[in-house]
């Protein structure tokens, strides 16, 4: 929404959340959710607030831990759900 002109402190008022998902194929041959969910708080607000750059807000998203899906497939493969090979297929 940033880079399609709205005004930062709209976008930041007015996203509630936002939900990020993948299907992976677990260890046992069935699909599973990678999800991973930003809940604004004030200080996301306020970053976004300053109109960052995408390059900023994807290094935003992996400093707000819950909203990385690399870190949420990340813990499927270190709890043994998803294989080595569909964590990198993720993109990890």
């Amino acid at each position: 929404m940033l880079h399609h002109g709205f005004e930062p402190f709209r976008v930041a008022v007015a996203v509630s959340s936002v939900i990020s998902q993948r299907l992976a194929r677990s260890v046992d041959d069935t699909l599973i959710p990678v999800v991973a969910l930003l809940e604004p708080d004030d200080r996301w607000q306020e970053f976004i607030c300053r109109g960052p750059e995408l390059g900023q807000l994807r290094r935003g998203i992996k400093a707000y831990y819950p909203a990385d899906l690399e870190a949420a497939g990340c813990r499927l493969y270190e709890e043994g759900r998803i294989s080595r090979t569909v964590l990198e297929l993720l993109g990890v």
